[in-house]
């Protein structure tokens, strides 16, 4: 296929690059961008490494489709990649940065991706692209090319249309999202997030052993034979470039670090390893077994925490229950205010009695409110900050109680305090795991507030100082 225009798609031509100039020409005018929308053709059935097939660019006024299997030097790419006054924008962009990583050597900065934005707009986490544009523009993509082989030449005219439709409507896609965050907390939210993937992304460390289902069920010993034979495998696979399940499966793994083999017999007794991997990688395998039992009692790694029990379950669903709520007030996917995993970790720190540092990642869920207010008070003395409500007694009604929702203050604010006059004029409940009232259920809290005549009113609070109220009924 030869280097031009191929289609007019979306009012803009589409043009093919196979060749270095052309490439070298259209990323000259890139770069004189503030926006581009990128996207990747990839393929990886057989291999472990993606398969770059095809690099996709629109500018607003044009798509380019870029040809790796035609073109040697791809830098002019990787120079629109590292170009901080270029605006990348990309969807769903979590497996393109690792095509872009791998075969550019450079990973899209600035970047917006605007599933992750879309998410600050109220749509559902992992929202798709086709999605999209049809509630945004009323257009309804194919999926036709979904499976295709893009490491197919020619490509077909279909492929030449899906792979245009990728990006064509990106960047309006990214300019409509972007008005409709303006000025709102969100929208710094969104893009600290996208540039948080890339961070992340840069800084990962390859495959968590730790995350295997069911290792929770191993002792020490165990998690490090898995540890040893988990980083065999992910060294092994690398290097050979096969898929994972292709070498060792994550289920024979587990079985391994149960079992224990000691001889080369034992590991017929392990189901999912084939037969070819015990005869050639037998040996390797009974290495790392034997190099794990040999470890010092010192040198085991930590236990991996179990399940979540009856009681976590509920309190975690109460917390998911919370975010759900204030997603909805602000407009936010509530994944974006804290995800499950950082309140799977909160309990098990207030469970484990808070034996070690941890600072939950709830800036989003507590540190702002909804429209309607701020639920939050400063305390004096180190500026921690905490969720609370006030509520006020129906017996007396200069009583008002003050109950924290968050670890750190025992008493109540001072500017709380000359608001309502003073101490003695205030209740104060603190829930934290130390008082063990955080185990508490919140019909069991209620109720008490209940018994003690409270109800929901307001005081007059300054604005430095917004205290959203919780109904007590």
């Amino acid at each position: 296929m030869s280097p031009g225009i191929v289609e007019t798609f979306n009012g803009m031509p589409v043009h093919y690059i196979d060749a270095q100039d052309a490439l070298e020409a259209a990323a000259a005018g890139w770069l004189r961008r503030e926006v581009v929308a990128l996207d990747t053709e990839f393929m990886r059935v057989r291999t472990f490494h993606a398969q770059a097939a095809l690099f996709q660019v629109c500018d607003g006024e044009a798509c380019y489709l870029v040809d790796p299997l035609a073109i040697a030097d791809l830098a002019p790419l990787a120079r629109l990649l590292a170009a901080r006054d270029v605006l990348k924008v990309m969807h769903s962009c979590s497996e393109d940065l690792e095509v872009c990583e791998r075969h550019l050597g450079a990973l899209p900065e600035p970047l917006v991706d605007t599933q992750i934005v879309a998410a600050f707009c109220g749509y559902p986490l992992s929202v798709g692209y086709q999605k999209m544009l049809a509630t945004e523009f009323d257009v309804h993509l194919g999926k036709s090319e979904t499976r295709t082989d893009w490491l197919q030449r020619p490509l077909s005219p279909a492929q030449i249309h899906y792979a245009a439709e990728d990006v064509a409507f990106l960047p309006a896609l990214w300019r409509v999202l972007a008005q409709r965050l303006a000025g709102k907390p969100a929208g710094d939210w969104a893009r600290e997030e996208c540039a948080a993937t890339v961070a992340r992304f840069r800084a990962r460390t390859g495959a968590d052993w730790r995350a295997l289902g069911g290792a929770w069920r191993l002792d020490r010993r165990g998690l490090a034979v898995l540890s040893a034979l988990h980083a065999w495998r992910e060294e092994t696979v690398r290097t050979r470039d096969l898929p994972r399940s292709w070498l060792v499966p994550d289920a024979a793994l587990l079985r391994l670090a149960e079992l224990r083999p000691q001889r080369e017999e034992q590991l017929g007794a392990v189901e999912d390893l084939p037969e070819g991997v015990r005869r050639r990688y037998g040996r390797a395998i009974l290495e790392q077994v034997a190099t794990a039992l040999a470890l010092d009692a010192a040198e085991l790694p930590p236990a991996v925490p179990p399940p979540l029990d009856t009681a976590q379950g509920r309190q975690l669903k109460a917390l998911r229950a919370h975010a759900i709520t204030r997603g909805e007030a602000l407009g936010v996917a509530p994944e974006m205010l804290a995800r499950r995993r950082d309140f799977e970790e909160l309990l098990r720190w207030c469970d484990a009695g808070k034996r070690r540092p941890f600072r939950p990642p709830f800036g989003r869920l507590a540190a702002r409110g909804d429209r309607r207010g701020t639920a939050r008070a400063g305390a004096q003395g180190g500026g921690m900050k905490s969720i609370c409500a006030v509520y006020r007694s129906r017996r007396n009604p200069d009583t008002y109680l003050y109950v924290d929702h968050h670890e750190g203050l025992s008493r109540v604010p001072e500017a709380l305090q000359r608001e309502l006059g003073g101490t003695e004029r205030a209740m104060t409940l603190v829930l934290t795991p130390q008082r063990r009232l955080a185990r508490t259920s919140a019909a069991e809290v209620l109720r008490a507030i209940r018994e003690q005549g409270y109800y929901l009113q307001m005081p007059p609070l300054p604005e430095t100082l917004r205290v959203q109220g919780r109904d007590a009924t």
